[in-house]
């Protein structure tokens, strides 16, 4: 049985965001996810979330996804500073605190040139040995105007599994993966200076471990000595 013996990590030193000021419709905003990861097994290295703010009226967390919601509109001008705690399901419970401060930036009222991804129709690979935290790619787009760009992922993640970091474009794997249950994702994915947009989208194929077919081979060399020796053949998920 695994020995709950590491706290969880925070993937990301999320610092001060900008995000842009928006109007709460029908649905509670999206401000922030943060990601934590731990490297024990098991319930040692599941993870929940919690929100420790004087600002409870506002904000929320989903315990599961870490994503963080506002309740009321973002205004231009508007400076929050929130802890976030994570804590793994192990006896110990063991726990970690990250410092996010956001402020909110107005949104341009003009922008001449809109932004536009240097890539589309991206495909990568990733395997259920993969965990949480990993860097599957980082986009990148251009802005004529050098507006300040936000990133955002706005279909094909329905449970969550992967997470972007909103001021840069890093997308990340957030959850564990299980080929079994589903083998390929199709995101799209958003790129904003606050007026224009413009959208890509990237494949992502999930693929069993490469596994290995052990076999043993004696060498002789001397006449009076044997070598053992373990060889592996590594194969794909197709067999090849």
């Amino acid at each position: 049985m695994d020995e709950n013996d590491n706290r969880p990590k925070f993937v990301d030193r999320a610092g001060r965001l900008t995000v842009l000021a928006e109007t709460k419709g029908s649905h509670d905003i999206l401000v922030y996810r943060t990601l934590a990861y731990d490297v024990d097994e098991g319930p040692n290295a599941e993870i929940t979330y919690t929100l420790r703010s004087t600002l409870d009226d506002q904000f929320f967390i989903s315990s599961r996804t870490g994503e963080i919601f506002s309740r009321k509109d973002l205004v231009a001008g508007q400076n929050f500073d929130l802890t976030v705690r994570a804590a793994d399901r192990g006896a110990d419970n063991l726990k970690t605190q990250q410092k996010i401060g956001i402020s909110v930036v107005a949104r341009p009222v003009t922008s001449l040139a809109p932004p536009h991804f240097r890539h589309t129709g991206l495909r990568e690979s990733i395997t259920e040995s993969d965990k949480p935290g990993q860097l599957i790619v980082l986009l990148s787009a251009d802005d004529a105007d050098k507006d300040r760009l936000y990133f955002a992922i706005t279909d094909g993640n329905e449970d969550q599994v992967f997470t972007i970091q909103p001021n840069h474009g890093s997308i990340l794997l957030a959850l564990p993966v299980d080929w079994e249950t589903r083998s390929s994702y199709n995101l799209t994915v958003s790129v904003t200076d606050g007026v224009h947009y413009d959208f890509t989208w990237s494949g992502y194929e999930r693929r069993l471990l490469s596994w290995c077919l052990d076999s043993l081979h004696i060498v002789m060399g001397h006449w009076d000595m044997f070598n053992v020796m373990e060889h592996c053949l590594c194969k794909d998920v197709d067999g090849r």
